[in-house]
């Protein structure tokens, strides 16, 4: 398994119309991850979908992803 060694964003990639955005962030447990995934949702609120996917281990594995569709 891979880690993030530092956080970063993409240039916007246009595709159709479409603006695809990523966010990449280093987190250390699943409640870090959920509140970067709700500061995100607030930053691009008029996003029609914001698609995420984290894997975090602590003492276990905690992986979840969606396409927000």
């Amino acid at each position: 398994m891979k880690s993030v060694n530092e956080s970063g964003r993409s240039q916007k990639l246009i595709v159709k119309k479409s603006i695809f955005i990523c966010t990449i962030y280093k987190v250390s447990n699943k409640e870090e991850a959920v509140q970067f995934l709700a500061k995100v949702k607030t930053e691009f609120r008029n996003a029609t979908h914001n698609a995420y996917a984290y894997r975090v281990r602590t003492s276990i594995l905690w992986e979840e992803s969606s396409d927000d569709g």
